[in-house]
């Protein structure tokens, strides 16, 4: 235990006080005339002994009445623990105290029913309270205070700190700014609850403090602010972002800086004596959060709790801001049926939803596009009932006729609620030219069927058909795609100018399902250099199923979303197909189920293209024996067969290369066409910023690597147009609509078990602020001590020296004269003795 004002312990001498007034102002023995001596004797005796004891219990109450005072003022604090009674120890302190009431009442009602004298009743009765409560305190020191002291001396892991209350502060404030924060209660978000708790808390810090401000938005370092004033005006400054680095990172790197920040302070005192230097400054580090979990990296890293565990001195103070029961309903994504469609395209938006804290309801959504010139035109509107806590996919009408070259758009709550920045989500999509197709194989009437796939539909490909025999004539640079379609050989020539095409960008797609094709024909080195596998010989297996390796890769992500991979896999048969041999660094994305797994469908990237190869037929059987699969045949396999044309085409164009719908913080290539020279453009941001961004001459590519900020971005030719060539939309991560809390465990987990503490308003703050720095203050419970014996000290000096009326008047008959009977004999105080001035009654009459 250590006393903040340990000179104030010279009043224990006033405990001398109660013990002089009972020795000065005692009264003195009264002379009273009585008929029968031999009974005042008899009582003289008795009321003796009952007037010494209960003055010693009196004298004792009075003097721990004071001595209770002066250790109240000198405020005593004890090193933290869980002062507080468990279960047991307040069930024994409970029957201890029964017990004691029980044998006390007991004994009243034998002694009752024994029929005893008045006087010998009071005195027994008198004998029995000291002595059961004498007994009871006894008992509660050995059952209740020797397992409680020994259970707080086992939680006590450190010594009680030392009581400076003068010492300056090196106080860190570590703010998470993440989009959570602007959770609104009462007008306020809890960024603004926050900055005033911090306010208020910096204000009242010692004079010579040192405080730092910090937040999650970046990786800064932390420096302390050279005046309290600067760092009052650092935290009107903070905002939310919607980019933030884990708080346990952040908190690490504070706790670095603290250790940092003691060693040199040490280190300034060079002239003393290493085991002699101390630190001028208590060292705090306070985390103002919400505590909601994706603010946090959670995981089974212990790296952060082992620093705490080592940096013993400085002190961690969660300052939780959060909403513990909050209500919110989120936008949480928005899918596009495409990021690229063409002019007069359609396309499919629907928006993920999920309501929290709220009951079952009905939530409204508006479709909105995004003009450039700002403002917006409402494209569709949709609700949905909703399940709490359960994520829906909603569904607007399908836009069609749309133009570009940008179209920005967003998916917008009808109603606010709490939490505003997850009520809006953006989208972009590139609206221009359709991929160029050139399909080649040696009759159309083989190509027919791909073709009839790639016809407009939604995404509407400019295809193109040429025979094998005409495929010289092409100019591969007016396309995107080639398809070789069951083609028996092609010239080393026209091998070279493909090899050329892929490899400035080009996709090449290679079907090899007719049995004209021959392996000899594909195994020169120009074309094994090219192709993602070499074939073998053909295998026939009757009713063979697909087996889709990666349906998260883009050719097979919609085709996932939409169930289609679940149709291609159970529904397509597979009788025959090449055996290949996967060439070095090709990628297998189908293969067969057979014995083997034989693949079936392979990828393989060239230069800046790629190119794709199918081991079958895409065009329909003739005939029972002839037929390689029936994956083109629309009676049994319909829709799947047009969507993987699709998205095969896509890949093989790269129209899915380039993500024009990202996260925030994360990085985005656009994709441009290349120049001969060197040019200029501007980046429009939201909040109308806009940068300047160069492409060297020959690069096609463009990285943004700082879209931070939430909206949509257009990228606009500098000096030359204002109308974008490009854009992209950035969002909030999902996670940050999570408002899932840390729980305890959580806590004990991240930072260890006892070295952090957690307050929820600025009284707490300070309260736990004066336990961690100097002890849990005992100040309180001394005063409900002294309360306690001042309330014995009354009862006492009031009620136990109650006068038997009956003995009394037994023993005092009225006067002949019809005087008033006399005192007691024993020349006991009215009631109002119990005064500390009066002092104790007389010890016993002297009879004349």
């Amino acid at each position: 235990m250590t006393l903040l004002n340990p000179a104030l312990l010279y009043g224990l001498l006033l405990a001398i006080l109660p013990v002089l007034l009972h020795l000065l102002l005692r009264r003195k023995p009264k002379r009273y005339v009585f008929p029968a001596l031999r009974l005042v004797q008899q009582r003289r005796k008795q009321n003796l002994k009952r007037i010494q004891l209960r003055h010693i219990w009196l004298l004792l109450l009075r003097v721990a009445a004071i001595g209770l005072i002066v250790l109240a003022l000198t405020r005593p604090s004890l090193p933290a623990a869980d002062y507080a009674f468990n279960l047991r120890e307040w069930l024994t302190l409970l029957a201890v105290i029964a017990g004691g009431i029980g044998v006390y009442v007991g004994l009243l009602r034998r002694w009752q029913r024994s029929l005893l004298p008045r006087h010998v009743f009071n005195l027994r009765r008198a004998s029995a309270r000291g002595w059961v409560t004498g007994g009871t305190l006894v008992a509660l020191l050995l059952l209740v205070g020797w397992p409680y002291q020994r259970r707080i001396a086992a939680e006590i892991k450190a010594p009680p700190p030392a009581a400076q209350l003068d010492l300056p502060v090196a106080a860190i404030f570590l703010f998470d700014t993440s989009l959570s924060m602007e959770y609104q209660q009462e007008g306020r978000t809890r960024l603004d609850v926050a900055r005033e708790i911090a306010s208020r808390h910096l204000s009242e810090l010692p004079t010579g403090s040192r405080v730092a401000v910090v937040d999650t938005a970046s990786d800064n370092p932390v420096l302390f602010q050279p005046t309290l004033s600067a760092a009052q005006t650092h935290l009107k400054a903070l905002t939310t972002t919607a980019v933030n680095l884990p708080l346990n990172d952040r908190l690490r790197t504070c706790l670095l800086r603290q250790e940092d920040d003691r060693k040199r302070t040490l280190a300034e005192q060079g002239h003393l004596a290493e085991d002699v230097r101390k630190d001028r400054f208590l060292r705090r580090v306070y985390v103002f959060t919400d505590l909601a979990k994706s603010a946090w990296r959670l995981g089974s890293s212990t790296l952060l709790a082992k620093e705490l565990e080592r940096l013993e001195t400085v002190n961690v103070f969660l300052v939780d801001v959060g909403e513990t029961l909050p209500l919110n309903l989120a936008v949480l994504g928005v899918r596009v049926s495409r990021q690229q469609i063409p002019i007069g395209g359609r396309l499919e938006v629907s928006a993920l939803v999920q309501s929290i804290g709220r009951g079952e309801g009905e939530v409204h959504l508006e479709l909105n596009r995004l003009l450039l010139q700002g403002g917006t035109v409402q494209l569709g509107k949709a609700s949905q009932t909703l399940s709490p806590d359960s994520p829906q996919w909603v569904s607007f009408p399908l836009l069609t006729e749309l133009v570009g070259p940008v179209l920005h758009g967003e998916v917008r709550l009808a109603a606010s609620d709490p939490l505003a920045m997850d009520d809006v989500r953006y989208f972009t999509v590139i609206v221009g030219e359709p991929p160029r197709v050139l399909v080649v194989a040696p009759r159309e009437a083989e190509a027919s069927h791909w073709m009839t796939a790639l016809a407009p539909g939604i995404v509407k490909f400019r295809t193109e058909f040429r025979p094998v025999s005409r495929l010289r004539e092409a100019d591969f640079s007016r396309y995107d795609v080639v398809y070789l379609i069951n083609v028996p050989q092609l010239s080393d020539d026209d091998w070279f100018r493909l090899a050329r095409f892929v490899e400035q960008g080009g996709g090449l797609g290679v079907f090899t399902g007719s049995s004209a094709v021959q392996p000899s024909a594909y195994e020169r080195a120009q074309v094994q250099s090219l192709l993602p596998a070499r074939l073998i010989a053909v295998r026939e297996r009757p009713d063979r199923r697909m087996v889709i390796e990666k349906p998260e890769h883009s050719i097979f992500r919609k085709l996932t979303t939409d169930g289609g991979t679940a149709l291609l896999e159970n529904d397509v048969f597979i009788d025959r197909y090449f055996t290949v041999q996967p060439a070095e660094g090709a990628g297998v994305l189908v293969t067969v189920a057979d014995e083997e797994s034989s693949p079936l469908m392979i990828e393989r990237g060239f230069g800046q293209g790629r190119t794709v190869l199918f081991a079958s037929a895409v065009d329909p059987a003739q005939g029972a024996l002839s037929r390689w699969n029936n994956l083109s045949d629309p009676t049994q396999i319909g829709w799947p067969f047009v969507a993987l044309a699709e998205s095969l085409t896509l890949y093989l164009a790269r129209s899915t290369d380039s993500v024009f719908n990202v996260t925030a913080g994360e990085d985005v290539q656009l994709r441009l066409s290349p120049a001969a020279a060197p040019r200029t453009f501007l980046l429009k941001r939201p909040q109308f910023r806009q940068t300047r961004l160069a492409l060297p001459a020959g690069e096609e590519s463009l990285i943004v690597s700082d879209a931070r900020e939430v909206g949509v971005y257009d990228l606009v030719d500098a000096g030359r147009t204002t109308e974008p060539l490009l854009g992209f939309s950035v969002n909030v991560a999902p996670e940050e609509s999570d408002l899932s809390r840390l729980t305890a465990a959580d806590l004990d987990g991240l930072l260890g078990e006892g070295r952090y503490q957690v307050a929820r308003s600025i009284e707490e703050l300070e309260a736990s602020v004066t336990v961690a720095d100097l002890g849990r203050e005992v100040f309180p419970l001394v005063l409900v001590l002294v309360i306690v014996a001042f309330l014995g000290e009354h009862l006492v000096a009031n009620r136990f020296y109650d006068v038997d009326d009956q003995g009394t008047a037994a023993l005092n008959p009225p006067s002949r004269r019809g005087a008033p009977a006399a005192g007691p004999p024993g020349g006991t105080p009215p009631p109002s003795a119990g005064r500390w001035a009066s002092g104790p009654p007389a010890a016993a009459p002297t009879p004349s």
